[in-house]
């Protein structure tokens, strides 16, 4: 297919599916940290998050940055001939990048630990490392397919993926629990899950190729080739500016492993009180991950509809996508947040089986709008060819959260470093801001958007929070059981508003609606009764 030929319409229904097979993976991701947590306590989940962000990094590599990057040289590419030659010169960059990370982790995974504050993480570590070798196929081939609006490939095996990952991961923690292993030898057998997730991985993409009777050209794409200069500057610039902007939220967590630990130990806590505050601490990891998932979807498959509209020259097409997008990714991210924010209590006892660190975990929630709209925000100038400018602004971010954090950590305990992140965030998000064209701004704030926003989530918290206390109170409703009951009550209250207060002051026009299928229909019913 010519790229220039992907319609709207296949890229919303492309977004659509990796939103839905994303969405799956987090919540994978979610529950299975519960039973993991309950099965190996506290301890346990800090020894499993500390060394966590090795592997989130991984998949940032094979499923977010790298994959995007690919997708955008596809649909640059001018005829087969060329996008061959460029998918040679990426895989060979990719395979330095794999090999090399590999070494640096295997063969560092004992300074690595030693940096934590906690030398019996080196086994673990290196468990991670072999993810790394897989790096080049993964990404090269998820790459290619979304480049041509094709996400089945990506969503499928990012399901299987995760499905033989929590299997793992699960089974190392009944072992944990029923045998007298150590809490590291439980964190090292756990993350063989790392590579044993991309095996199951790399054999569904292998299958689709087959299937599609593409093996032929993959081997094509095997052969030798250079490695261009001006690729590896690309990839480096880009894929790397990519992966920076997608794992935003794990780079966080890497700081966060090598500063709230060693933080609270600093301040005074014994070294198993600090585990126990840090998994507390981390309890918010998977659920800011499923928070993010919608607008994360979107803004990774709206990339190359906004890169094809930048080299057509259609600018008035491009900043009405592109006003769009941050207009959904606000109202998506803004409710995910509120939503959260309001049910946490609730959420935190009937996952963990406490309330410890629900005000830590209520700040930590804030984290989901920022982040949401950071990747828009970079995905907007991406497509312009300019995000240069973003790069060192993460970097300030990065470097806010690095020089505050373990001071932070020493004066609020884990309030502090929840509070670090949301600010690292809103500088991100400020300094971002003024790098987009005014137009667009000038297009997002025409009927009034922000007002009606600001107002609907007001309702929206008010509403939930309200209502949940209510139900609770009057009928008194206790246990873990009682809790999930009242989260799912009170989701659905927030849903319902949410919708209908949206549709009837029009937050959206007709063509926002129609990349949120739901609403779409919903409104379509609407207009017939």
């Amino acid at each position: 297919m010519d790229n220039k030929q992907i319609s709207l319409d296949k890229m919303i229904k492309g977004g659509l599916i990796l939103t839905i097979s994303s969405f799956i993976v987090k919540l994978l991701s979610a529950i299975y940290k519960v039973p993991f947590q309950n099965l190996t306590g506290d301890t346990g989940f800090y020894v499993y998050q500390q060394v966590y962000p090795l592997y989130g990094l991984a998949v940032a590599f094979t499923l977010q940055g790298l994959p995007t990057f690919i997708s955008k040289v596809v649909s640059e590419a001018d005829g087969d001939r060329q996008l061959q030659q460029k998918m040679r010169e990426i895989n060979t960059w990719l395979f330095i990048i794999g090999v090399s990370l590999f070494g640096l982790l295997w063969g560092g995974s004992n300074w690595i630990a030693h940096l934590m504050g906690d030398n019996q993480l080196a086994p673990a570590i290196k468990s991670v490392s072999i993810f790394y070798l897989f790096l080049p196929f993964l990404a090269l081939i998820r790459g290619y397919f979304q480049g041509k609006a094709d996400m089945l490939p990506t969503s499928i095996s990012q399901i299987v993926e995760q499905i033989v990952r929590v299997a793992v991961l699960l089974g190392a923690a009944l072992h944990f629990a029923n045998q007298s292993v150590s809490v590291y030898q439980m964190g090292a057998n756990a993350y063989q899950s790392a590579w044993l997730s991309a095996l199951a991985a790399t054999f569904i993409l292998g299958l689709y190729l087959e299937r599609n009777k593409a093996l032929g050209e993959y081997a094509q794409i095997l052969k030798p080739q250079a490695a261009s200069v001006e690729m590896g500057k690309r990839l480096i610039s880009e894929g790397g500016l990519l992966i920076a902007t997608s794992s935003i939220m794990i780079l966080f967590q890497f700081i966060d492993s090598f500063t709230v630990y060693n933080g609270l130990v600093h301040s005074g806590f014994t070294e198993e009180m600090a585990m126990s505050l840090k998994g507390v601490y981390d309890r918010g990891q998977p659920l800011v991950q499923l928070g993010l998932v919608i607008g994360l979807g979107f803004s990774t498959t709206s990339l190359p509809l906004l890169r094809r509209q930048v080299i057509d020259e259609r600018w008035n097409e491009w900043t009405e996508s592109a006003a769009s997008l941050l207009k959904i990714t606000m109202i998506l991210g803004g409710a995910a947040t509120v939503g959260l924010v309001a049910v946490m209590p609730w959420m935190n006892f009937t996952l963990f089986t406490d309330f410890s660190g629900t005000d830590t975990l209520q700040i930590f929630m804030l984290s989901v709008f920022f982040a949401s709209l950071i990747y828009c925000l970079h995905t907007i100038l991406q497509s312009t060819g300019k995000a240069d400018n973003s790069f060192m602004i993460l970097l300030v971010g990065l470097a806010f959260k690095m020089l505050t954090n373990q001071l932070t950590v020493k004066a609020m305990g884990i309030n502090g470093s929840s509070l670090v992140t949301v600010l690292s965030l809103i500088l991100i998000t400020i300094l971002m801001m003024q790098l987009i064209r005014k137009e667009v701004w000038q297009t997002v704030l025409t009927n009034h958007f922000f007002l009606k926003l600001i107002s609907i989530l007001i309702g929206l918290y008010g509403l939930v929070r309200g209502s949940m206390n209510l139900i609770a109170n009057t009928l008194g409703l206790e246990g873990r059981f009682s809790s999930f009951v009242l989260i799912i009550v009170g989701a659905l209250i927030g849903v319902v508003f949410f919708i209908i207060t949206a549709l009837s002051i029009k937050l959206l026009n007709e063509e926002e609606l129609k990349q949120i299928p739901f609403l779409s229909k919903l409104m379509d019913k609407t207009k017939r009764k």
